[in-house]
C-alpha cells in the first residue's frame, strides 16, 4: 500500500530500553546549522537527501527483519540470528539520524512509500535459500556498497554536524558489510548448483539497482566551484554531499571492489565481465 513516509517515537518504556542499547552519541552538535547560508534550492535538496536517506535505513531494517525471520525457519546458528536480529536496532538509530537530520535542515521532505515494497526479499521456497539471496542483497551488495560511500561522506564533510552523523552510521554499519559473507558462506554450504546460479542472477540484478546512485551525476565545473544546478561545491560539502564527480568515481570503484569481487571470491557464479558491464553503463 502506498502511503506517506511518517514516523512516530512512543517515549516511556520503549525509549529507555533503546536508550541502554544504543546511547545517543555525545559528541553530535544539533543545532548548530546556519541555514541563512544556503540557498532555498539547495535546503530543499538536502532535505530531500536526509529523507531518502531515512527511508533507505528504513528499507535495509525491513530487509533485515525478513532475513532475521529466514534464519528462524532454517535453523541457522545461534549467533548469526542474533547478531541480524542486533543489525535492525542499528537501522533504526540510522532512521532517527537521518530524519532529525533532514528536521535540522527546515524539515523532512513529504514522500510517498510503498511500505510493502521496501527492502530486499527473496520468493524462495527453502529458507536456506532465501537465508541467502537476502543477505547477498542487502548486505554482501547494499552494505557493502554503502560503507565505503559513508566513509567517504564523513570525511568530506565540512560541517560538524553530518560528519558526526555520517561517522557514527558508518561505523555500525561496518558489521553489517562484514556479515554478509559469513551469513551467505554459512548457507551456501546447503544450496545446489542450480540455487547458486540463481544467486549469481539476483547478484547482478542487486548491482543493477546500484547504478541509480551515479547514473547522470556531472561533475562540478572547476573553474567557477558550482555544480551543474549552480550550487556552491564547498556548500554542497557542508551538508552531508560530496561532489558530483568525486562520488560517482568512488561509486563505480566501490562497486567492483568492494561488491563484484567478493561476491566471486564467496562462492556466487557471477559473471565478472556481466557486472562490470552494469556499473560501466551511464
Amino acid at each position: 500500500m502506498i502511503a506517506p513516509f511518517e514516523l512516530e517515537w512512543c517515549g516511556g518504556l520503549s525509549e529507555k530500553v533503546l536508550a541502554r542499547r544504543r546511547p545517543a552519541a555525545d559528541d553530535v552538535p544539533w543545532g548548530t546549522f546556519d541555514l541563512g547560508r544556503y540557498t532555498p534550492e539547495l535546503l530543499a535538496a538536502a532535505q530531500n537527501a536526509w529523507t531518502d536517506g531515512a527511508i533507505s535505513e528504513y528499507a535495509t531494517a525491513m530487509a533485515l527483519t525478513r532475513l532475521a525471520g529466514a534464519l528462524l525457519e532454517a535453523r541457522a546458528p545461534i549467533d548469526l540470528t542474533g547478531m541480524v536480529a542486533d543489525f535492525i536496532l542499528d537501522e533504526m538509530i540510522h532512521v532517527r539520524e537521518n530524519a532529525r537530520m533532514a528536521m535540522e535542515l527546515g524539515g523532512a521532505t513529504p514522500t510517498e512509500v510503498d511500505h510493502a515494497a521496501l527492502g530486499a526479499t527473496s520468493t524462495a521456497d527453502d529458507p536456506r535459500e532465501r537465508v541467502a539471496e537476502i543477505a547477498l542483497r542487502v548486505a554482501c551488495v547494499g552494505e557493502a556498497f554503502s560503507l565505503p560511500m559513508l566513509q567517504a561522506l564523513a570525511r568530506a564533510s565540512r560541517h560538524p554536524l553530518p560528519r558526526a552523523v555520517l561517522s557514527r552510521i558508518a561505523r555500525e554499519e561496518a558489521p553489517h558489510a562484514r556479515a554478509g559473507a559469513e551469513i551467505v558462506g554459512w548457507a551456501l554450504d546447503g544450496l545446489d548448483e542450480a540455487a547458486r546460479q540463481r544467486l549469481a542472477v539476483a547478484a547482478l540484478d542487486e548491482i543493477g539497482l546500484l547504478t541509480s546512485y551515479w547514473r547522470g551525476l556531472t561533475p562540478a565545473n572547476a573553474e567557477t566551484g558550482l555544480t551543474r544546478a549552480g550550487h556552491r561545491v564547498d556548500l554542497v560539502l557542508e551538508l552531508g554531499w560530496l561532489e558530483a564527480g568525486a562520488y560517482a568515481e568512488l561509486a563505480r570503484r566501490s562497486a567492483r571492489k568492494r561488491v563484484v569481487d567478493p561476491l566471486i571470491a564467496l562462492g556466487i557464479p557471477l559473471d565478472r565481465r556481466a557486472a562490470l558491464a552494469v556499473i560501466a553503463e551511464e
